[in-house]
């Protein structure tokens, strides 16, 4: 019998995106976005998806959201916070601007209508 209890607890906790959701006070939606970009990891049982105790502890851990590392202007005489190379927001890496030109281009560019009555 101790063998079957010693099993049983060896079990991981199991929880539902919903549950999830409710504990760190944020969508459904934005759960399930977390487990499709793979930050968060689930087990599936069919289609369900469960997520372990020891998965959102090391997901906790890691931190769900980067944050800008800061440094001081080493010249400036104001003493003001600027953000470290290659964080500010609103850019696109650039590797990254040519695809999105080549998209912005296509996506801008109107089919040309093409006649029925020939000739």
């Amino acid at each position: 019998m101790a063998r079957g209890a010693s099993a049983y607890e060896r079990l991981p906790t199991l929880y539902l995106p919903e549950e999830v959701a409710a504990h760190l006070r944020v969508s459904i939606r934005t759960v399930k976005r977390f487990i499709a970009s793979g930050r968060l990891k689930v087990m599936r049982f069919g289609r369900a998806p469960r997520i372990t105790e020891e998965d959102l502890e090391d997901f906790l851990r890691e931190g769900t959201c980067g944050i800008k590392a800061t440094v001081r202007a080493a010249s400036s005489s104001s003493g003001a916070l600027r953000t470290a190379s290659g964080t500010s927001a609103g850019t696109t890496p650039p590797l990254d601007r040519p695809i999105a030109f080549r998209l912005a281009q296509q996506t801008a560019k109107r089919r040309a209508r093409r006649s029925t009555n020939m000739p």
